[in-house]
């Protein structure tokens, strides 16, 4: 069939561009670019309205919250007044239903 074993191969004699088995003539450059370019630029949208989703849903609003609370001990927190019964989960209880 003509097609090369190769993922990718450049053929500049022939003027040709493999790409798996797809066959790409200098010609069709224009037509993949013209469906690239509007993929990219909807990929982009995608992504900036999923930022600022996540913006308005407040996913940035306390940054150094979680990463000044890894530092704090155990001992440190109960010091401070926070019960060690109120941080653990009460398996006491069954869960709610509904």
């Amino acid at each position: 069939m003509g097609v090369p074993d190769q993922g990718v191969l450049i053929d500049f004699p022939a003027r040709r561009f493999y790409f798996f088995f797809i066959e790409i003539w200098p010609q069709e450059v224009y037509y993949i670019t013209g469906l690239l370019i509007p993929a990219a630029l909807g990929l982009g949208l995608i992504g900036l309205i999923a930022f600022l989703w996540a913006l308005r849903s407040g996913q940035f609003d306390d940054m150094d919250g979680a990463a000044l609370r890894i530092l704090i001990d155990d001992e440190e927190a109960s010091e401070c007044g926070e019960d060690e019964s109120v941080k653990t989960t009460r398996s006491d209880q069954p869960p709610s239903v509904g």
